[in-house]
């Protein structure tokens, strides 16, 4: 989905994928998160917000650093 949204668009792009060390249960299912900007970025981390007892949601949040034109 997200290389659908990209494409044509000229963006820069990270995904929880390209940062954590596992594939999270269900992550072929559900997606997960992931960062597209207009400007070249730097992934910083990806905090797994999975809950004690939901193992079904692979979600992440995403921190990058992207230095702005101006």
């Amino acid at each position: 989905m997200l290389d659908r949204l990209r494409e044509g668009l000229s963006l820069h792009r990270t995904h929880q994928a390209d940062l954590q060390e596992f594939s999270p249960p269900f992550s072929d299912r559900y997606g997960g998160s992931a960062v597209a900007t207009r400007w070249p970025h730097r992934p910083v981390e990806a905090l797994d917000l999975r809950v004690a007892g939901v193992i079904d949601v692979p979600w992440a949040t995403l921190a990058v650093v992207a230095e702005l034109p101006g």
